[in-house]
C-alpha cells in the first residue's frame, strides 16, 4: 500500500487509540514520558503502577477532543515544521 503511494497517517484519535493498545499489552515496569510539544496533552507516569490511570487520561482526551482541534494543534508546531499556513 505505502508502495503504491496509498498510505494514509494514522489520525490524531487513532495514535492515541493505538497508544492505548500498546500500554494494555506492555509488561514491563518503566518510566513512560509522553511530554513533548508535539503531544497534544503531556502524559506521563510509571508501569504498570500507574497504567489504568494513564489509559483513562488517553481515553479522556479521545472522548472529549474533537479531531479537527488536535489536527490544528498539531499543524501550529512550528517545531514540527509546520506553520500559520498549513
Amino acid at each position: 500500500m505505502a508502495q503504491r503511494g496509498e498510505f494514509v497517517p494514522a489520525g490524531e484519535k487513532e495514535r492515541l487509540e493505538e497508544l492505548i493498545t500498546l500500554l494494555e499489552n506492555l509488561r514491563l515496569r518503566t518510566r513512560l514520558q509522553a511530554n513533548t510539544i508535539s503531544n497534544f496533552r503531556p502524559i506521563n507516569g510509571f508501569l504498570p503502577k500507574e497504567k489504568e490511570k494513564i489509559i483513562r487520561e488517553l481515553q479522556y482526551i479521545i472522548d472529549n477532543t474533537n479531531e479537527e482541534e488536535m489536527v490544528a494543534y498539531r499543524n501550529s508546531l512550528k517545531s514540527l515544521g509546520m506553520d500559520e499556513n498549513n
